[in-house]
């Protein structure tokens, strides 16, 4: 009998199921962080926008939104979403966290070694999340946009990111590669930028030009494409133009080396910058590609083309800004570590000579008339 009594107590001990597990529709997941600056400076530090998805709103068949917007004052990150977890009043979590957004006045003000200290702390985030500064305007305001193809911003904001390696007038820099990339410069870089345009809509080009671990200024989308062919892994469409002909060429390959020069005590570099891709369009006379000499003249012309770019692109950095977000410090370091230590090299760069070589080569003709 006595056994009997021991079967129901067994059952119920391992029959008891996950007591602890929660549902989804009890919890709220945050994919996107917005960061801005507060008005009042005896106030609270911070101003954070969070967009809170809710699992029931992404079905198709939804009648409710798909993201809730909140946004909370406070001194840390961490107590802000201490108030939205009192707010919502379910567990929050960080697991789904996509997108980072930092206003450009927050971005001028803060170091940003403070707002990543937070992020790499959180065993939830992924170091891979991605970081966009806000051009012109707060993250609150653009987080409040509504996306036209997605049920939610941050998930827009990730289809754009897909579209990267496919851009060249972006910088492309995930919150682990940025904050490496600074590292090794003491705080200067280029990271991603986002802008609000007309009819709300978010767009993604341009860079922002980091130095001394702090906003610093702005490229265009243009003068981003050109800072890419030293900085960047994205390939290029470029147009080659002679007269009134103009001659789309696509970059598939490319291959950069900064080489330093060391005289006595005068540095210079070398960019040797190396391409291979297909003409895409001839538009006006063509050229005759068939031809090998003809090939070899717009080859120069192509090369001559990108060369300009790349000068642009080291006189917006020597020049404007005075600020060697382009890497030639890293590589100075890398081959004559004894030189670049004994020097002040953030004084120096702005007045170092810069030879530029550019090699580009049309491997692919794709079909002609």
């Amino acid at each position: 009998m006595r056994k009997c009594w021991l079967i129901p107590i067994l059952l119920i001990l391992l029959t008891s199921g996950c007591w602890d597990v929660q549902d989804i529709r009890n919890r709220s997941f945050v994919t996107a962080i917005g960061i801005d600056a507060t008005q009042d400076a005896d106030g609270p530090k911070y101003k954070i926008t969070f967009e809170v998805v809710k699992p029931a709103g992404v079905r198709p068949d939804a009648q409710t939104p798909a993201s809730i917007i909140h946004t909370l004052e406070a001194d840390s990150i961490n107590m802000a979403i201490e108030l939205l977890h009192a707010r919502v009043g379910r567990p929050v979590t960080l697991a789904h966290l996509t997108v980072i957004l930092i206003g450009e006045e927050k971005a001028k003000e803060e170091d940003f070694r403070h707002i990543a200290d937070f992020f790499f702390r959180q065993p939830e985030v992924q170091k891979r999340v991605r970081v966009l500064f806000v051009h012109q305007a707060e993250a609150m305001e653009l987080l409040k946009t509504k996306p036209t193809y997605e049920p939610y911003l941050s998930a827009h904001l990730v289809t754009l990111a897909q579209l990267d390696n496919k851009q060249s007038i972006v910088r492309t820099n995930p919150l682990i590669e940025f904050l490496l990339d600074l590292r090794r410069t003491n705080g200067k870089g280029l990271a991603s930028r986002i802008l609000v345009a007309e009819g709300d809509i978010p767009i993604r080009h341009g860079a922002a030009i980091f130095n001394r671990w702090k906003l610093s200024g702005w490229l265009s989308s243009s003068e981003t494409q050109a800072a890419n062919w030293i900085v960047g892994d994205i390939n290029a469409t470029v147009e080659g133009k002679k007269a009134d002909s103009v001659y789309t060429y696509l970059v598939e390959q490319k291959s950069v080396r900064l080489v330093p020069h060391i005289n006595g005590d005068k540095i210079s570099f070398t960019v040797k910058l190396h391409t291979d891709g297909t003409i895409l369009q001839q538009q006006g006379e063509p050229f005759d590609l068939s031809d090998p000499a003809e090939t070899a003249q717009l080859e120069s012309l192509l090369s001559q083309t990108i060369k300009k770019q790349v000068e642009g692109a080291i006189a917006k950095a020597q020049q404007e800004f005075a600020i060697d977000y382009l890497g030639f410090g890293i590589a100075l370091n890398r081959r004559h570590p004894d030189i670049y230590q004994d020097m002040d090299w953030d004084t120096i760069f702005p007045s170092v000579p810069i030879n530029v070589e550019v090699n580009s080569l049309v491997t692919r003709t794709g079909l002609s008339p």
